[in-house]
Order: C-alpha cells, then structure tokens, then sequence
C-alpha cells in the first residue's frame, strides 16, 4: 500500500479542470488561482504518479492516456463519495429514529 501515490483533492480537481478547459489559463481562471499555481499542481501530480498527464502545445493542452485515466478515475471517486454519503445519512436518519421510537 505505500506505493500508492497520494493525489490531494486539489490535485484530482486541477487535472480534471485542466482535461476540461484544455487550457491552463482558463483552467486557473475557473479555479480562482495563479497560472503558475495550477502549473504546479499539475507537476506535482505528475510526479507524484509517475506519468504524464498531459500534452503540453502551444496554445492547447490535451490529455495523454494516463490523464484520461485519472480523469475517468476521479469521476468514479466522486460518485462513490456522494453515493456512501446518501447511505451514511440514510443510516443516520435511521438511527435517529430508532432512537426516538424506543
């Protein structure tokens, strides 16, 4: 388990930003940080796993396969999140209750 490489939220959420907006100034602009602040996140990132994930043009940045993957990855996190959310309030309600009747 110690090879597992530990992306911050605010990693997952600049690459997603970045694949999204293809683009690093817009990308920054929607996350309400400097340029050079997603730049560095993005190296971060990239160091952190291993890989790069993105193609980096001149006027466009385009993901590479790993990027896609990770991309794809923070999509199923994010709802796994929100769905043992609704459980776990779904569990707490319940035990409310229980609570209440007995």
């Amino acid at each position: 388990m110690d090879n597992i490489p530990e992306l911050s939220v605010r990693h997952l959420r600049a690459i997603a930003t970045l694949a999204r907006f293809e683009s690093f100034v817009a990308a920054a602009t929607y996350l309400k940080i400097s340029q050079s602040g997603l730049t560095r996140l993005i190296q971060q990132a990239e160091k952190l796993i291993g890989v790069q994930l993105f193609h980096r043009g001149t006027r466009k940045v385009m993901q590479t396969d790993a990027g896609e993957v990770i991309v794809e990855w923070r999509g199923l996190l994010l709802e796994t999140s929100r769905s043992d959310a609704k459980e776990a309030a779904k569990a707490q309600a319940t035990n409310r209750d229980s609570k209440l009747i007995g």
